[in-house]
């Protein structure tokens, strides 16, 4: 038998790669998810829970003797912010993150590791602030958000689990994420210019967070909070350029601020005004390799597969 290995929030876009790259080491996985499902040839055994419950007994014999556990369950930032779905994106964290960690300390033998996610949101808009895994947060609503998240995994009895929290940079992948919308806004030549000289965008291959989330799981001796982040943060404008020219599509727009807001709501501001230069400081200090840190053999390498 392998490692095994029981994942929150494995049925979205990075849990989907996630499991795929576990696929090919020496672990047996268990996919925590509200509806029942079965899929005999997939490899992956799913468990039914309910987040913001206590755990049931089913929850505890699944979480006990597993070799990690890895929580990426959370409602999407990407949907507008109403008032009731920045409640949902709230709770859907603490609620999860509750029920995983109180199902962890009832355990009758805890799992050795916990990966939590969280989010570089954490820092606020920031500007050219160099910002490492030692930099206090922001103070807008996703810094606030992602400070309750990780406030509720310290609840864990580290004592004897150790705690892993990996804030996540835009996460890029051909078949999920951001990338895919901002490639078809490209090819209809809708790519546009937004914010400043200092608008900076902290960015990951989708590849990369999964080989560090698995690293991180076999590295026994670190912990704490890791920045998922490639080593070369890029600028808006810049990325769009690269996507200009990767697509054949000249970039002609730039997109004002109060326009994105009507369009899209205070969600959209955010994610394309919002200015954060994070380094993963502490990913570097532990010998992590990444497989993607040049921003256009990224977005190249995406655009072939999304014209496939």
């Amino acid at each position: 038998m392998g490692k095994k290995i029981v994942i929150a929030g494995g049925t979205g876009f990075i849990g989907s790669h996630l499991i795929k790259q576990l696929k090919m080491g020496d672990y047996d996985i268990y996919v925590l998810t509200r509806k029942a499902v079965s899929d005999e040839n997939s490899g992956v055994k799913y468990v039914t829970w309910n987040p913001g419950s206590d755990p049931d007994e089913n929850l505890l014999s699944v979480i006990s003797g597993s070799y990690a556990v890895i929580n990426l369950a959370g409602a999407s930032i990407s949907k507008r912010w109403s008032a009731s779905y920045k409640n949902e994106m709230f709770e859907s964290r603490i609620n999860s993150t509750f029920t995983i960690v109180s199902a962890i300390n009832a355990a009758k033998e805890p799992p050795l590791s916990v990966v939590n996610a969280s989010a570089i949101g954490y820092y606020g808009d920031r500007g050219s602030e160099t910002l490492s895994e030692e930099s206090q947060p922001g103070n807008d609503f996703l810094s606030r958000l992602a400070v309750g998240w990780e406030e509720e995994s310290k609840k864990l009895n580290n004592y004897i689990t150790r705690l892993i929290t990996i804030r996540f940079g835009v996460v890029l992948g051909s078949d999920g994420g951001a990338f895919p919308e901002l490639y078809s806004l490209a090819v209809k030549g809708r790519g546009a210019s937004y914010g400043n000289l200092d608008n900076w965008l902290s960015w990951i291959h989708v590849d990369d967070l999964c080989d560090a989330i698995i690293f991180l799981i076999e590295k026994t001796d670190y912990f704490g909070v890791f920045n998922g982040v490639s080593p070369n943060p890029v600028k808006k404008d810049e990325l769009q350029n690269i996507l200009a020219e990767a697509t054949g599509k000249p970039l002609k727009l730039k997109a004002p601020k109060f326009a994105i807001k009507l369009v899209g709501g205070e969600g959209a501001v955010d994610a394309l005004f919002s200015s954060q230069f994070v380094v993963p400081q502490k990913l570097i200090e532990a010998g992590f390799k990444f497989r993607h840190e040049d921003i256009k053999e990224t977005v190249n390498s995406l655009v072939s597969q999304m014209k496939k």
